[in-house]
């Protein structure tokens, strides 16, 4: 047994048939030295009927269908029941000995009934290729069902359908061999099964023994209704089977019935012709919707036609969807070929439209429409125009600078006189002409009149007016005008071809100009000259600084009569700035913008860290590029003429900065009775605080008022040297610029002086700041002094010191009290009578404190 899958693949036979169509002509008109691929003209005028043959005397309107390959099956519907074998009877117009068929599960090939040397070949999916020895017109194939269902099979690529509807097998009756009739359920008959009959059928090849089989019934038309929803699964399987996998909006047709399967899907945007397509009839449906959506149309690799002269249908587009043909005939009968009721775009590329019935009209009716390349629009009514510009659009016609093309009225008539002008439109439409040639003409495509480069926009009513126009000779307005009412004129030839017409030489001119965005010129402009319709070259420059941002679309092509202005437009070359610092951990260097052009300016900044001192920018690479100051964290960097890398140099600073003189501040000392500071305080830090000693006092009944002695120094070997120097508070403030927000220090007396086991206190003495004095070695703005005169301690209360604000306080600074000569008399207590002290040591402890809390 054979069964068959389902997969996707494509299967086509393309036909071309070739021929030339010379015209005679009895009048002469232009002609040009362009060369032109003979091939690609040749292949499309291949893709036209016999009939357009013009070595006759005159041109026939004989309508000739070229022959193709067609397969088609006898019958279109039918019924059978689950194991019984059936007979497909099919034949092609042209004899063969091969065919694809499509067999769909649980379709299984009933080879057994095969007697005249057919033998079957899987070729895909559900496709199989059908060989006979022999060709032939005719052929039968035999198949059985194991399932009931309802199928669809094909020949020739889904070319035609055959609908089958298998059932289950019934009860029936039969006469025995007395002649008396006997009830027989199928479903339980004693004739072997299909494996049976296959496996028998298989051991004739050992046995020579004829095998029991259920013979082949040939079926017959039961014209059975087909359900929509099957017919619309039929051909969403058919869409299937055509469509790209790669672009699920593309598909490849090589029949009708792939074809209007892929053109009434909205889904599909482009159909790619591989074979002519002729109209076929099916019980599947057989008429072209009105689409929406634009689509496509494109032959594979040469001209290919749809055939639609035995029908009525069209290609027919609605709203603002485009319709695109590239490469393709479309010959109709009874109905325009296309036609397009919205305001969407017809492009017709390299293509030819005709109409074969006088009775259908024109052969192309559109509001917009534009025709290039090669291409033949053709109409046979006497009355009746080939393309119908509606709705006060516009036609734009630009065609091939040498393969002739036409649009012609009444092609093929013997005779002119039917005023049926080649574009039928209204007053509002337009005709916009940019041709090589241009040959008013009669039916027959006898020339009348030609001009040599015309460009011309036209309107009137079916285009009798000429809004402006150049040609050569220079007098189109005048002679177009004058004989577009004689009644010959029904044609437009287009880069047609003659002998007795010789062209004047006309010399173009091309300026090249290299300019920046703003158009300003940055090189010396070039001209050059040809003869119009001679291939030139440009090429850029290369221009220091500068860089091309696109080729010019005409950097390469014809000189023409009027002068061809290319222009190289260029943009500034960026350069790039790379920033990077010599310590990873001392910052991370910025700059506004990265990239910049030759010369110019941006800000960097170092964006020092913690812990790290700025030291200088330095350039470690490039050419041309300057600093405003190299020493400075926020610099203005300019741009050379190449990438540069920039570097930041930072350099650790030092965790704790040693005591200065207070007198001298430029100067380390070593101070006796130092306080143990904490460690790792960053950068903003107190480093020394004089720690207040008021000596051994009598004790009086009077009030009193000691002296805290002045800081005394020692030597590097720990002596204690007779220099003395007033009590100090020592901050230091090492804190980027940008990170700097000011700071405060201020001081708290915890408790009354009191003895060390905390028995007795002196109650109401005060310790008192005198001589507030700030000193510093460096330059900057100094913190300020919060309370200027005498300051007095009370006990439990936080009294602010300094403050700086901003970027001031910025370095060390020496907060003292008193200078040399006061240093032993500005920190003092006052003890009052009171007090009642005992014979004992008294201490407290201040709390000193600097905070960066910013200034609210």
């Amino acid at each position: 047994m054979i069964n068959v899958c389902r997969q996707a693949a494509w299967f086509g036979i393309i036909l071309l048939f070739s021929q030339v169509i010379p015209l005679p002509l009895t009048h002469v008109y232009a002609e040009t030295d362009n060369t032109v691929d003979p091939q690609l003209v040749e292949e499309f005028r291949s893709s036209q009927p016999e009939y357009l043959n013009s070595n006759q005397s005159m041109i026939s309107s004989e309508k000739k269908t070229e022959v193709v390959q067609e397969f088609s099956f006898v019958n279109k519907t039918s019924r059978t029941t689950v194991g019984q074998p059936v007979l497909l009877h099919f034949k092609s117009n042209l004899p063969a000995n091969e065919v694809l068929l499509r067999i769909p599960a649980p379709g299984q090939i009933f080879e057994a009934a095969f007697s005249n040397g057919e033998s079957i070949q899987h070729s895909y999916g559900e496709y199989w290729t059908l060989k006979t020895s022999k060709q032939q017109t005719e052929f039968f194939f035999p198949l059985i069902f194991e399932e009931a269902g309802q199928y669809f099979l094909t020949i020739d690529n889904d070319a035609d359908h055959f609908y089958l509807e298998v059932e289950e097998k019934r009860a029936e009756t039969r006469t025995s061999a007395g002649g008396s009739r006997v009830e027989e359920d199928l479903s339980e008959q004693a004739e072997p099964s299909l494996n049976d009959q296959q496996q028998e059928t298989k051991s004739i090849e050992t046995t020579n023994e004829m095998p029991i089989v259920v013979q082949p019934v040939m079926v017959t038309e039961k014209n059975l209704s087909i359900s929509e929803a099957l017919i619309a699964a039929e051909n969403a399987r058919i869409l299937q089977e055509i469509t790209d996998p790669q672009n699920r909006s593309s598909t490849s047709v090589s029949n009708w019935s792939q074809f209007r399967s892929a053109w009434n899907s909205s889904g599909t945007s482009q159909i790619i012709l591989t074979a002519t397509i002729n109209y076929s009839n099916s019980i599947l449906g057989s008429s072209l919707n009105a689409r929406n959506a634009s689509i496509f149309l494109k032959a594979d690799f040469a001209y290919q036609k749809i055939n639609l002269m035995a029908s009525k249908n069209f290609l027919e587009m609605n709203g603002t969807a485009n319709l695109s043909l590239d490469g393709i005939s479309i010959p109709g009968s009874s109905n325009t070929p296309v036609k397009h009721n919205g305001s969407g775009l017809v492009d017709i590329r390299n293509s030819a439209l005709i109409n074969h019935t006088q009775s259908a009209g024109a052969a192309l009716e559109a509001q917009n429409i534009n025709l290039s390349g090669y291409f033949e629009i053709q109409s046979v009514g006497r009355t009746t125009s080939a393309i119908s510009v509606v709705r006060g659009g516009t036609i734009t016609i630009t065609p091939h600078v040498s393969a002739r093309s036409y649009i012609v009225a009444d092609f093929g008539s013997s005779y002119g006189g039917n005023n049926a002008k080649p574009i039928s439109m209204g007053t509002t439409s337009r005709i916009i002409l940019n041709t090589n040639r241009l040959t008013m003409a009669d039916p027959m495509l006898t020339p009348r009149s030609s001009w040599f480069q015309v460009n011309a926009i036209l309107n009137g009513a079916n285009g009798s007016q000429v809004v402006s126009s150049t040609s050569d000779p220079n007098d189109f307005a005048e002679r177009y005008v004058e004989l577009f009412n004689e009644r010959w004129y029904s044609s437009l030839i287009f880069s047609g071809s003659g002998s007795g017409f010789e062209p004047p030489i006309q010399t173009g001119s091309v300026t090249v100009k290299y300019v920046d965005n703003q158009g300003n010129e940055l090189s010396e402009s070039e001209s050059f000259t040809g003869n119009v319709g001679t291939a030139y070259t440009t090429s850029p420059k290369d221009i220091d600084g500068w860089s091309l941002t696109e080729m010019p679309l005409n950097a390469t092509g014809l000189f023409t009569q009027e002068p061809i202005t290319v222009e190289y437009r260029y943009q500034r070359i960026q350069r790039r700035v790379i920033l990077q610092a010599n310590l990873a951990e001392g910052g991370a260097p910025s700059a506004d913008k990265d990239m910049l052009i030759d010369q110019e300016e941006t800000e960097i900044h170092a964006n020092t860290n913690e812990g790290y001192r700025f030291v200088s920018w330095e350039i470690l690479s490039g050419t041309g590029a300057m600093l405003a100051d190299e020493t400075s964290e926020n610099t203005t960097f300019t741009m050379g003429s190449s990438d540069v890398v920039l570097q930041a140099n930072y350099e650790e600073e030092a965790t704790d900065v040693p005591p200065l003189d207070p007198l001298d501040p430029e100067k380390e000392i070593n101070p006796e009775n130092p306080p143990q500071l904490p460690k790792d305080q960053g950068q903003i830090s107190i480093d020394f605080v004089s720690q207040f000693d008021f000596g051994i006092q009598a004790i009086s009944a009077q009030d009193q008022t000691y002296y805290a002695k002045p800081q005394r120094l020692l030597t590097e070997d720990g002596t204690v040297m007779k220099e003395e120097r007033p009590n100090y508070v020592q901050v230091s403030d090492r804190r980027s610029e940008s990170k700097r927000d000011g700071w405060t220090l201020s001081v708290r007396q915890l408790e009354n002086f009191q003895t060390k086991n905390k028995d007795h206190e002196l109650i109401g003495a005060r310790l008192r700041f005198l001589n507030q004095q700030i000193a510093t070695a460096q330059d900057g703005t100094p913190p300020g002094v919060q309370e200027t005169s005498d300051l007095t301690l009370i006990p439990g209360e936080k009294h602010i010191l300094l403050q700086a604000k901003g970027t001031e306080g910025a370095g060390t600074w020496i907060y003292r009290f008193g200078d040399a000569q006061s240093a032993a008399q500005s920190v003092a207590l006052d003890v009052p009578k009171t007090a009642n002290p005992n014979a004992a040591q008294y201490q407290t402890t201040l709390s000193w404190e600097l905070s960066a809390v910013p200034d609210n």
